[in-house]
C-alpha cells in the first residue's frame, strides 16, 4: 500500500530524484519508485520538466535503464 505523501515531502522527494537523474543513479531511482514515489514527480522549485523528460536528454546506458524504470513504474 502507497502512503499519502504530503506537499512538503513532495518537494524533497523531487528534488531527491531529479538529482539520482542527473547522475545517473539507476538504483537509487528504483528505490525511490519503490518506496512510493511517484514516476511523474514534479517539484516547480527543482525542475520545469518530468522525469522522464530530464532523462531522455541524458545518453548512456544507466539513462535507457532510469528511463524503463519510470516508464515500468506508471
Amino acid at each position: 500500500m502507497k502512503k499519502k505523501l504530503f506537499d512538503d515531502e513532495m518537494d524533497d522527494l523531487a528534488a531527491q530524484m531529479y538529482a539520482a537523474i542527473e547522475t545517473l543513479d539507476v538504483s537509487k531511482v528504483q528505490a525511490l519508485l519503490a518506496s512510493g514515489v511517484p514516476p511523474d514527480v514534479w517539484g516547480i522549485e527543482v525542475e520545469c520538466d518530468l522525469p522522464l523528460q530530464t532523462v531522455a536528454r541524458r545518453k548512456g546506458a544507466d539513462a535507457v535503464s532510469i528511463a524503463k524504470a519510470l516508464i515500468g513504474a506508471g
